[in-house]
């Protein structure tokens, strides 16, 4: 079938060469030969009317229109052409119509060639005879007949096409002919050229199958000569390194499967179609009770429905996209998940999840988050009398009031600084110490994003801020969620945009529906994050050396507790930026209804 399919394409090509140049050549002849015959033609007409009118001038005809009508069909008869004499149009003789037709006949005054000869010019048309129905070449020129009535007298001479179609038809038979020996001859031609070039490629499909087999110490040997030489060298060469690579690619896999297994955090592999591909004996050591895990859902495997549902929206929503999950056991044991995804070879989305058991350093973190919550409890007293007496030692100032109001507006400075920082580690305890609301109003986001405004106004007019608000695109969407804590969110990233944003720069606030959540964005255009730090940003006390650096009178808390916030409101928030260009602070909060809906 191949064999026949490449000769079928080789004969293809040359009669389709074949036809690319014997097409426009045959019109190209037929219109050539056809001008050149018509030409012809009418060059003999013109003759043939010059010499009838030389003889019809030197006859005489006594018996006027009858002898012209006589004379005229005797000529036509001898020459084979028709031949008409008009006075004034009218057709007073006709060598092909006979004289009692003749007063049938219909005027002739009117046609091209009798009205050019009438103007003592040579008259000349082709066109389609009604009265024999022939089509013929006519030539007229003014010829006076002795002893006829006075008038314009005009000879015509009609000329038949259908000799000179014949000539044509005969030539476009030869040429055909032509042409179906030359497509013949290619055919056979086609035949003779693919045979050898069958029988080699044939050997190459061969020595491919079987590299691809796996016999990849094949090898084909032909003539330097052959013109597959520099193919069957690179299949050659192709043979050698694919065993190669299949020698380094078993070596990396022995590597990583001696890695997978030693690993002490369970490790899976999850497909597209969210069933696990294989796992490590840390695993089986987490899951004891299941057996069979490969192929199986996430569900079936760890009996842990939070993990099979993020897996399944991360599959579905979130391509190449990281999340971490906290599974609480019976006994008290945590594990925390974490899934990554990647793009398998044929674009299909997989995914890699790695558990391991944070129960010991959660207990320490919760440790630490207790002894904060205490000190900063315990601190809260002493500051605030601090603040009361520079407050008063302001308003009454010593003998030396410069060097007292310098020393005391520093310490009142400090005082309002460390009151903040308390204040957002109270905050902070508070909302790590609460679990998820499991109740959220339906409220309108930009109620509370006014109340931000109105918080950050100052601090905005301060530096010349001016902020562009497109919320309105979500302005028919409400979310789920708690109205004062929403609006501390904003104001805690409305406050860190506007201490890193330049004098008189623009903050914008965006908003946009993505799926079940709406999307909220601040956007500054301040001196922009390295990739570094963005993921360790919403630490607590997390600072980077730039310009959102100490000194900026933020306490290093506001971000934490944003992002503590968002989790308690099932949502996610993240920042994008490059250095240079400003950042752009996100999160997502569910959405509820559209208001339509709820006042309908």
């Amino acid at each position: 079938m191949p064999q026949t399919s490449l000769r079928l394409r080789i004969m293809l090509w040359f009669w389709g060469l074949l036809l690319a140049v014997f097409i426009p050549l045959y019109f190209f002849l037929a219109q050539t030969v056809r001008t050149d015959l018509v030409n012809h033609g009418q060059e003999r007409a013109m003759r043939q009317l010059e010499t009838s009118c030389w003889l019809f001038s030197t006859q005489s005809f006594p018996d006027g229109e009858a002898g012209i009508q006589r004379w005229l069909t005797e000529l036509g008869e001898r020459l084979d052409v028709r031949m008409t004499y008009t006075i004034n149009g009218r057709v007073a003789a006709d060598s092909h119509v006979s004289d009692i037709r003749l007063p049938q006949v219909e005027d002739h005054a009117l046609r091209p060639e009798i009205v050019q000869a009438a103007r003592g010019q040579v008259g000349m048309d082709i066109r389609h005879s009604a009265t024999i129905g022939r089509d013929l070449i006519y030539v007229a020129q003014s010829c006076p007949a002795q002893g006829v009535a006075e008038g314009d007298s005009v000879l015509r001479l009609a000329l038949p096409m259908s000799n000179l179609y014949e000539q044509l038809e005969t030539l476009k038979k030869r040429f055909f002919s032509i042409l179906a020996v030359c497509l013949l001859i290619s055919l056979l031609l086609s035949f003779w050229f693919s045979k050898n070039l069958l029988a080699s490629i044939k050997n190459l499909v061969q020595l491919v199958s079987a590299v691809g087999a796996g016999a990849y110490d094949r090898r084909l040997h032909v003539s330097r000569a052959s013109e597959f030489y520099p193919l069957v060298e690179a299949v050659n060469t192709m043979a050698q390194a694919i065993s190669s690579h299949i020698k380094d690619v078993q070596e990396q896999k022995n590597r990583l499967q001696a890695l997978f297994n030693g690993m002490s955090e369970a490790v899976m592999a999850v497909g597209r179609d969210g069933r696990i591909i294989s796992v490590n004996p840390a695993f089986r050591r987490f899951f004891p009770k299941i057996q069979s895990i490969e192929g199986k859902t996430l569900l079936e495997a760890t009996l842990e429905p939070e993990l099979g549902t993020a897996m399944q929206r991360i599959l579905r929503e979130q391509p190449e996209h990281s999340e971490e999950l906290l599974l609480r056991r019976s006994g008290g044991a945590e594990l925390e998940a974490r899934i990554n995804t990647y793009e398998d070879p044929s674009g299909g989305l997989q995914a890699v999840i790695v558990i391991q058991d944070v129960s010991l350093p959660r207990r320490m973190e919760k440790i630490r988050r207790d002894f904060v919550a205490n000190v900063s409890h315990e601190m809260r007293t002493p500051l605030t009398s601090i603040k009361g007496y520079t407050e008063t030692l302001l308003g009454d100032p010593p003998p030396n009031p410069e060097t007292a109001r310098k020393f005391l507006g520093i310490i009142h400075r400090n005082a309002e600084h460390m009151a903040a920082m308390v204040t957002d580690l109270l905050k902070l305890a508070k909302l790590e110490a609460e679990a998820p609301s499991a109740e959220l109003e339906v409220m309108d986001a930009a109620q509370s994003l006014e109340m931000a405004l109105e918080i950050c106004s100052p601090l905005a007019q301060e530096k010349a801020i001016r902020y562009v608000n497109h919320l309105e695109s979500c302005a028919d969407v409400q979310v789920l969620g708690d109205g004062p804590r929403l609006g501390q969110v904003f104001q805690n990233i409305l406050e860190n945009a506007i201490r890193h944003s330049p004098r008189s720069g623009v903050i914008t606030i965006s908003c946009f529906l993505e799926g079940d959540e709406v999307v909220f964005s601040v956007q500054d255009q301040g001196a922009g994050i390295p990739r570094e730090h963005q993921e360790r940003l919403f630490e607590r006390f997390y600072r980077q050396d730039s310009s959102r650096g100490e000194g900026n009178g933020g306490t290093g808390l506001g971000l934490a507790i944003c992002k503590h916030i968002i989790r308690h409101h099932g949502g996610r928030i993240w920042v994008n930026s490059t250095p240079g260009e400003g950042a752009t602070f996100s999160f997502t909060l569910k959405a509820a209804r559209q208001k339509s809906e709820a006042t309908g």
